[in-house]
Order: structure tokens, then sequence, then C-alpha cells
């Protein structure tokens, strides 16, 4: 009887500190709209060297042209090398030619998509002033 009243206490415990991450407001009409997390959709206001520091890289998203080429490539500039690479999970919203991005990958262990560049997969993403 002891056992299942400690259990019945650590369950309930468990249970109230166990918080939704979501949030949500409700506008005029009473409709309910989930928040984003809006720095994927506003350019950083830190400096190239915060950007550095914390591990993105600058990037040129271009659009593909030709048969063979890749539909989006984004041209990775600084940092040890200068390369392309093929993201293969780019939100809509950062498909624009000559975009200007700030970006952490990692390497896909996958046969290249297309010739010019290698594929990638996005962990992080932001607009990029300048």
């Amino acid at each position: 009887m002891n056992l299942i009243k400690t259990s019945i206490f650590f369950i309930c415990i468990v249970m109230a500190s166990c918080n939704s991450s979501k949030s949500s407001i409700n506008d005029e009409q009473g409709n309910t709209e989930e928040i984003t997390d809006k720095t994927d959709m506003e350019a950083t206001s830190k400096s190239d060297a915060e950007m550095a520091e914390e591990g993105y890289q600058k990037g040129i998203i271009l659009a593909g042209k030709g048969k063979d080429a890749c539909e989006y490539v984004i041209d990775i500039k600084g940092g040890y090398v200068e390369q392309k690479v093929d993201p293969t999970n780019l939100d809509d919203i950062y498909k624009k030619d000559q975009a200007l991005v700030w970006v952490k990958f990692r390497g896909l262990r996958m046969m290249n998509r297309c010739p010019e560049a290698r594929p990638v997969e996005i962990t992080e993403i932001q607009k990029r002033a300048k």
C-alpha cells in the first residue's frame, strides 16, 4: 500500500512539471495562431564576428540554371574553404536567387544530386542583411 502511494505521488509530480513549449495567440476574430521563431524570417542584427563565433557561415542562395543543375545551392563564402552545397531541406521562404544568409549545416553521406555541389542538411539558417 505504501508503494502505491509513493508511486502515485511521483507520477503527480512528473505530470505537474510537464509544460508545453508551444505558444499561441488569439486574434480579433478568436482564431488561434501558433507563434513561430521570427529570427528565421528577419535579418539578424548581430555582427559578422558574433555570427562566425556562433558557428554560422556566410552564404548566398543561388537558383540552379541548366538541365543538370541543382534547384538551389548555397555558395559558402569565408571560413576555411569556399564551397557550394546542395541543401536537401531548404525552406520555401529562403528559395530566392541571390538571397544572403547565415547558415549552419552538416554533410550527408549520400550521392550528389547535382555535379556542382555536395548534399548537406541545414541545421540552422537566418537571413543576412549584407
